[in-house]
């Protein structure tokens, strides 16, 4: 019988997150869209189906710049507020058929 390589995977060994706020925000700008653009990217090469970016301050300055590329990806992408209405989330994926 034929066995998969490499190692079985087990998600109960995923590390989760938390968010660090940093003091100085140099370059913030440039650093938002790079993290829209590899959200982007996540999902137009199916390493992820949807992506959720929160809590990233000028997030919703730089938004506008990130949809041509989610555009050309032909990946979802929507501005939303949070629960309590608070802060900006954007919402990456999925591809659009």
């Amino acid at each position: 019988m034929a066995r998969p390589l490499g190692a079985p995977t087990y998600a109960g060994d995923v590390e989760t997150t938390r968010v660090i706020r940093l003091p100085v925000e140099h370059q913030a700008a440039d650093h938002v869209l790079s993290d829209l653009v590899a959200a982007i990217e996540l999902v137009a090469g199916g390493s992820a189906r949807r992506v959720v970016l929160a809590g990233i301050p000028g997030i919703e300055a730089v938004a506008g710049e990130a949809i041509p590329y989610a555009q050309a990806a032909h990946v979802g992408f929507a501005l939303r507020r949070s629960p309590g209405g608070q802060e900006p989330v954007i919402v990456v994926g999925p591809l659009e058929a």
